[in-house]
């Protein structure tokens, strides 16, 4: 019998399949012990690969990473500790994947050595469409990870629904999810968002709370006709190497307590920023925010119309506009101030810059 590691919070344990053959499971505790094979061991996720603590670095994954991300270390280290976090039981970081670049830059086969890792029958492969319809969720249901490859959002998606249960299922909420000519299921999704895509989308968000959860890595380089149509393959034969490599990822993050954002996809998650909500780019563009500082309403407000002209978007009612700001400036507060024997109303802790 081989032996098994840990990948969790938790001490690595193992399950033994009806054919005999082993498969790493996960306790809830992380403590880097090995237990002896056993058929009595419960546990919710398993890795299809059987865990060989002697397995030879991989030596052709490693390459493949160095040649998508050159020398950029940070990003390499922060999809080694997803490759860890994602087979794991563990959902408390509370973030999703996002991985941005041309085509043929890799995106695929990152998406293909995960799966195989962690099992094709814990992995789901929905679209960032299907997540607003009334019976899309039911497909997360027991799925470890969800890989969303070619995040694509048309004119008449519901962009509040598809951000809202993106950030319920990342943020541990329970749901109850309507299935087709069955009863509804309740509870918490144990799915771990992973969103793979050529350019960013626009998915609205004034608050900004789907970006911040997002980890992001950004990939500059296309193979787009050098493409090695043998890649995936020699790939698929290092997994207990590349389990260990994950494993090592995993543990860092355990013991640092978060991702680390990489540097490279600092103008990203900027960008990403900005699609999800237009009126903080406006903030930044013309206002100035500080407690004390004054603005009147309607002079915001038409200077925010003027704005959306130039870039070629609508502006809304002058009531939503107050809502989305007051949710992009939470310190803001509306006053009446008095001018002589007039009052009019002023928004406290943000102004126009003096150019505008």
């Amino acid at each position: 019998m081989s032996r098994r590691s840990d990948a969790g919070k938790a001490a690595r344990s193992c399950h033994s399949s009806p054919t005999g053959r082993a498969y790493p499971t996960y306790s809830t505790r992380w403590s880097g012990e090995l237990y002896p094979l056993t058929p009595d061991y419960f546990g919710l996720t398993a890795s299809d690969v059987a865990f060989d603590p002697d397995a030879p670095d991989p030596q052709h994954w490693l390459a493949f990473l160095g040649d998508l991300f050159e020398t950029d270390v940070q990003a390499i280290a922060t999809l080694q500790d997803w490759f860890g976090y994602a087979p794991s039981p563990d959902t408390s970081q509370h973030k999703i994947l996002f991985i941005v670049g041309p085509r043929r830059s890799g995106k695929g086969t990152i998406a293909r050595v995960l799966t195989a890792l962690i099992g094709r029958d814990t992995v789901a492969n929905p679209t960032l469409a299907s997540l607003q319809t009334p019976f899309g969720l039911a497909p997360l249901i027991g799925k470890t990870l969800a890989f969303i490859t070619d995040a694509r959002l048309g004119s008449r998606s519901d962009q509040a629904a598809i951000t809202e249960r993106l950030l319920s299922i990342s943020g541990e909420d329970a749901l109850t999810i309507d299935r087709k000519h069955i009863d509804a299921w309740t509870g918490r999704l144990p799915t771990r968002f992973a969103i793979l895509a050529n350019e960013l989308p626009r998915i609205s968000d004034t608050s900004g709370a789907l970006v911040g959860r997002l980890v992001v890595l950004v990939l500059v380089q296309s193979f787009y006709g050098r493409e090695d149509p043998g890649l995936t393959a020699r790939l698929l034969t290092e997994l207990p190497g590349i389990l260990n490599w994950a494993l090592h990822g995993y543990r860092r993050l355990r013991q640092r307590g978060f991702f680390i954002q990489p540097e490279s996809a600092k103008e990203a998650v900027e960008q990403l920023e900005m699609l999800a909500s237009p009126l903080k780019a406006f903030i930044q563009d013309r206002c100035n925010v500080k407690p004390g500082l004054t603005v009147p309403v309607e002079l915001l407000y038409q200077t925010w119309k003027l704005w959306c002209d130039t870039v070629g978007r609508k502006p809304g009612t002058k009531q939503t506009f107050g809502r989305d700001l007051r949710t992009a400036v939470p310190r803001l507060r509306i006053t009446r101030p008095r001018d002589g024997d007039d009052r009019h109303r002023v928004y406290e802790g943000i102004t126009l810059k003096e150019e505008h």
